[in-house]
């Protein structure tokens, strides 16, 4: 048999077996980067879309954010993660919910109330670092936090910190000093800057109930605290951070889609990862324009966002209920309601001082003497509600289910499926009870200062 015999019998069908094999192999491979680069051209035109309509999915470059601070002596950032370290060993949650429950009835002798403070009382006196560290932050210029830390745990040390700078607050309203329970309360206000840095929806409610019912601040201490409210009350805020919530989710699934700084290299995502890339750069996708197409709802009145939220589907594609959470979730926030109820006790309050002890007859009474305007219920539609009954009041807004329920507050939310809700039939708001702060506790508060200032 001659060479050229062998090459037919032998080689060519091995060839032939090569080229096959070759080519099954080959097929998925490049299938799949074909997908990988369909899928993540969709992901950068998306990106793309974003930054060109001015936004960013860079959550340190969004509205209202800071960059890490360098540590130093002068940073107030360093001193409150410190102080909210510190916090952390705190139980918190145990020596407030007493007075959660009490804050929507505040009645009762002078001796339950002080029984209700009591735990309060101890828990500021041992809390007194954190409290201190606290304080000299909130005076001090903030420009960041210091890097390094992991981010959960900066959500729970700063909430926690929150709290305790709000029982502060309400402890010290509770020996009479209501001056300087206004001033730890701002002090929280400002607090409220670096929390948002850390999670926009993280922060204990102001206190501002116990303040007017426990104590009588003067005029001025009132004013400073209605007008850092009042800058409170921005325009804006709710897509401000719905944004932020949005460079949130891409910045943790950056590893998986090779768009953003990667773990592992800059010429692409780890090993690990790559396989998954076009599948969640696909999910990361959906759930972009799933934001695309929510935002603008939050700039709509009141009762379409609330139908917006009904109306929601309850199974999405997967990473865009991401989306839809995070609606729900500004949404129904109900620090701006519980805000400007605040500002409306205050000026309430003022108004009480000025004619007697007693409250005005309607909201229009203190307007424009003690308040530019009656402020327009966030969950509306139409202005907060207000009863009153001799001299203790109520201010409320109707809360994330849209029902007036006549003031009736609640002094807690209730779990959900997704986000927080109130108990059924209630509403959310400030009650105050203008005739205790003149029956003195039966405790004495002087142990309330004690190595706290």
């Amino acid at each position: 048999m001659s060479w050229r015999d062998t090459m037919r019998a032998q080689v060519r069908p091995g060839v032939r077996r090569l080229a096959v094999t070759v080519l099954v192999l080959l097929t998925p491979v490049v299938a799949f980067q074909l997908w990988d680069f369909v899928e993540t051209r969709r992901l950068v035109t998306e990106v793309q879309r974003i930054q060109a309509a001015g936004g960013t999915l860079e959550e340190r470059r969004s509205a209202g954010a800071h960059s890490y601070a360098e540590p130093g002596p002068q940073s107030a950032g360093q001193h409150y993660l410190a102080a909210g370290l510190l916090a952390l060993g705190a139980d918190v949650s145990a020596a407030m919910a007493p007075v959660r429950d009490w804050q929507a009835q505040p009645e009762g002798p002078a001796e339950h109330i002080a029984t209700v403070m009591a735990p309060l009382r101890s828990l500021v006196v041992r809390a007194a670092p954190a409290l201190q560290l606290a304080e000299r932050a909130a005076a001090l210029p903030y420009a960041g936090l210091p890097a390094g830390t992991e981010f959960s745990y900066r959500v729970a040390s700063l909430q926690g910190l929150s709290s305790l700078v709000a029982a502060r607050s309400i402890s010290e309203a509770a020996t009479g000093d209501g001056d300087a329970a206004a001033r730890t309360m701002l002090a929280l206000v400002r607090l409220r800057v670096p929390l948002r840095d850390v999670h926009w929806l993280s922060g204990a409610a102001l206190p501002v109930g116990p303040l007017l019912s426990l104590s009588q601040p003067s005029d001025a201490a009132l004013l400073a605290l209605d007008t850092a409210l009042a800058a409170e009350d921005a325009p804006g805020r709710a897509r401000e951070n719905f944004a932020r919530e949005r460079a949130r989710m891409f910045e943790q699934w950056g590893p998986f889609h090779g768009v953003t700084a990667l773990p592992g290299g800059a010429g692409g995502p780890p090993a690990r990862y790559w396989v998954m890339r076009p599948l969640m750069a696909r999910r990361t996708t959906r759930a972009l324009r799933r934001w695309a197409e929510l935002e603008p709802l939050l700039s709509a009145p009141w009762p379409q966002v609330l139908a917006a939220v009904q109306t929601m589907p309850a199974a999405l594609p997967p990473m865009g209920e991401w989306a839809d959470d995070a609606f729900r979730a500004v949404a129904e926030d109900p620090r701006l309601a519980l805000d400007r109820c605040a500002r409306t006790a205050i000026a309430v309050a003022r108004y009480a001082h000025a004619h007697g002890g007693q409250p005005p007859q309607s909201l229009a009474d203190v307007v424009p003497a003690f308040l530019p305007a009656v402020p327009a219920d966030p969950f509306g539609p139409g202005a907060l509600g207000y009863r009153h009954d001799g001299p203790r009041f109520t201010v409320y807004s109707r809360g994330p289910d849209g029902a007036d329920d006549g003031g009736r507050l609640t002094g807690r939310f209730r779990a959900g499926t997704r986000g927080r809700a109130l108990a059924p039939g209630t509403d959310i708001g400030v009650r105050v009870a203008l005739d205790l702060a003149t029956a003195p506790l039966a405790t004495s508060g002087r142990e309330l200062q004690t190595g706290v200032r």
